[in-house]
């Protein structure tokens, strides 16, 4: 076997790279239970709603759970004069508005409390804690007056699964609102509503029923909303991972090119090895390439597995997880960190003992992934609040310095969420900078090593 061969894969092969592999491949498969349990831990804290129709003199509404079960409420119409007439009952609201009425306020005992203005044509409003979502159908019902019906689809967080189907009318004619008499055919069940029905279906992506009122069929689509919360929880451990991994394999790479490079030094095997019929740039590239492949394998294992895990876990809930995210997660991960060990390498190069390249080293990754990226972060806020919340993009350009800053953007900018960065730093630019960041620093390794009296 060629020395260059043989040297790249006993530094590959030692043990602390394999198990580096083994603990980040158990992380990832213990991510993936974290985020389940994370999504089936979560609560609905507001499991009431109110769909209602209001004119200038009168509003019907029903207060419903999320299962579809009328509620008790207690409701204050506020007059002109600031005096208040108080109602209650269970279900359905049936007010007339006295003429300069304000409002009309609805209280069910759970936190925060509906408000209803007269005049107002439609008020629809739902928890937005449900698969399915809600969608109102208009059509005409005779002379002078119009239908609406209500379709809200709750009760369920999981596809496939029973569903509570919450159907509701009013017919309007003029400024008078009464319950509305109708037919809804779903799933191959055929129901008869006045004004308020609720039936078990089966959760779908899209709930398609037929809405008949006085002879005339139109169709009503309820369409998928699944919580937010749910993508919003997968995409946040996505990230926390980016993070944790920009903060641990630094560390990993520094351990690596301390023991592959520096301990070599020391201990005079690198001499003997460049004694061999080996090029120098061959026994650097060769350090290099070795640690360099242990983060492209964890990274894209990672990745990887975090995905399928999330697939997994959040199909039944209607949320697609991009496959992007995980080119996304592995170029985050992959490009500041071979950055960062040409980095260590140059380092290497240029001291002679392990407590000298520990101190430049641990320093350089303090400065690059932490110190730079807040100091810019701290800038841009001062800036925004002088500026008076206008964003400002004056310090964009120190992400360039400081590299390890750019982990969330390239990870949020591929994957396609936005938000995890606030810059104006256009991909292409980062790419080149860091790939910048990684040749230099490898070449003048190469030349201070080729130049080097072992």
């Amino acid at each position: 076997m060629r020395p260059a061969v043989y040297d790249f894969l006993r530094s590959f092969s030692k043990l602390y790279m394999i198990v580096v592999l083994i603990i980040f491949a158990l992380g990832a498969v213990g991510s993936g239970f974290l985020l389940k349990f994370a999504i089936s831990s979560i609560t609905f804290t507001s499991p009431v709603s109110l769909v209602g129709y209001s004119t200038q003199t009168h509003f019907l509404g029903y207060v419903f759970d999320s299962s579809g079960s009328p509620v008790s409420y207690t409701a204050k119409l506020v007059l002109a004069n600031g005096s208040t007439v108080t109602y209650s009952g269970v279900g359905e609201i049936n007010v007339s508005f006295p003429s300069g009425s304000r409002a009309l306020l609805i209280d069910t005992g759970y936190d925060g409390m509906f408000g209803v203005t007269p005049g107002r044509l439609e008020v629809v409003d739902t928890s937005q804690f449900y698969i399915n979502g809600q969608t109102p159908v208009g059509m005409p019902s005779g002379p002078n007056s119009v239908a609406y019906v209500v379709l809200v689809a709750t009760g369920g967080q999981s596809y496939g699964s029973p569903q509570k189907l919450v159907m509701i009318g009013f017919n309007v004619t003029g400024q008078e609102v009464k319950p509305l008499t109708f037919r809804v055919e779903v799933q191959g069940k055929n129901v008869s509503v006045d004004g308020f029905g609720v039936i078990t279906v089966t959760a779908e992506r899209e709930i398609r029923a037929q809405v008949t009122v006085s002879g005339l069929h139109t169709v009503a689509t309820v369409p998928d909303s699944v919580p937010s919360t749910f993508a919003t929880v997968a995409y946040t451990a996505f990230g926390l991972m980016v993070g944790l991994m920009s903060a641990i394999f630094p560390l990993v790479s520094l351990y690596s090119t301390l023991l592959n490079v520096v301990r070599s030094i020391e201990s005079g095997s690198l001499k003997f090895l460049i004694a061999q019929p080996v090029k120098r740039y061959q026994v650097v590239l060769n350090r290099y390439l070795a640690s360099l492949l242990v983060i492209v394998v964890v990274a894209t294992v990672f990745g990887a597995v975090i995905f399928a895990e999330s697939a997994a876990v959040l199909m039944p809930y209607g949320v697609s997880v991009s496959p992007s995210s995980i080119l996304g997660f592995v170029l985050a991960i992959v490009l500041p960190q071979a950055a960062y060990l040409s980095l260590l390498l140059l380092i290497a190069s240029l001291v002679n003992r392990g407590w000298q390249f520990s101190l430049a080293s641990f320093t350089a990754y303090v400065l690059v992934f932490y110190v730079i990226p807040f100091t810019v972060a701290i800038l841009q806020f001062e800036s925004s609040v002088i500026g008076f919340g206008t964003h400002s993009t004056s310090y964009d350009w120190l992400y360039y310095i400081g590299f390890g800053g750019l982990t969330s953007y390239i990870f949020s900018t591929i994957s396609g969420i936005s938000g995890l960065l606030s810059t104006s730093l256009p991909l292409p630019a980062v790419i080149a900078d860091l790939l910048a960041w990684i040749i230099v620093p490898l070449l003048l390794a190469i030349y201070r090593f080729n130049r080097r009296d072992f």
